[in-house]
């Protein structure tokens, strides 16, 4: 009897110990398991933040935002207008408009130079209108096509012409005067020249003119290119407007 209630006395503490040893491991599962959850809320957190983050910008572009604002992204020329409001927007276009209905134009056809003063040939920049293209940039189409806007000018700005007009019949005599002063070799329909008694036949020919519509393309792109330059002018050889015989019939 004596040995069986030392044998317990000494497997007491042995037990108590492997008890709570196992109690142990359970308590560090049930922690790890706690913080395997809160990592993965945390996570959960950070990803639905990130989102939000991301959407958001999207969704006001979209839905968002003073129509009396101009919207992220977005640039006139060179000139960068984003979140402007409507006043201090047209002010900038004011500003930049004056600069280039001032700003002498050179240009080169065949090699010769010339100056064309804007005013001259009615040259204008519509204020108003560029501000406007500028204000609803970005607000048209869809929601879809708005919200995905929003990330495009992120990485690509949106770009707005400046809104121009000039008198067409000034600049086609202003062309005009230019292609006689500098291209030689004209082309020639034919014709007859008197000589005292004798007639002679003048043949047809070939030659160099301005392209009129190419020129006038030129021009218009210069006068509102923020960046000054000397603008080429196109020529272009043309074959002969009659046929080579046309002269020696009519003679």
């Amino acid at each position: 009897m004596q040995n069986d209630k030392a044998l317990m006395r000494s497997s007491l503490p042995e037990r108590l110990g492997k008890l709570l040893r196992a109690l142990a491991k359970k308590i560090t599962r049930a922690i790890e398991r706690i913080t395997a959850l809160s990592k993965r809320k945390v996570a959960s957190a950070i990803a639905i933040f990130a989102a939000i983050l991301f959407i958001l910008p999207g969704l006001l572009g979209a839905f968002g935002g003073s129509a009396a604002n101009v919207l992220g992204g977005v640039r006139v020329g060179a000139l960068d207008v984003s979140r402007l409001d409507r006043r201090a927007l047209r002010e900038t276009l004011a500003k930049k408009a004056h600069e280039l209905e001032q700003r002498a134009l050179w240009v080169r056809v065949s090699g010769k130079t010339f100056s064309l003063e804007p005013r001259s040939v009615g040259f204008r920049v519509d204020v108003e209108k560029t501000a406007e293209g500028a204000l609803s940039c970005g607000r048209r189409g869809n929601v879809f096509v708005r919200f995905l806007g929003v990330y495009g000018r992120f990485f690509s700005p949106a770009g707005v012409e400046l809104a121009s007009s000039l008198d067409g019949a000034e600049l086609s005599k202003v062309l005009g005067r230019w292609e006689e002063t500098a291209i030689t070799h004209r082309p020639f329909g034919g014709g007859i020249e008197i000589n005292g008694t004798k007639a002679l036949a003048k043949k047809p020919s070939g030659g160099r003119t301005m392209d009129r519509a190419g020129a006038e393309r030129a021009i218009r792109r210069a006068l509102v290119a923020f960046e000054a330059r000397v603008v080429e002018l196109p020529v272009a050889r043309v074959p002969s407007p009659l046929p080579e015989g046309a002269a020696d019939e009519a003679a």
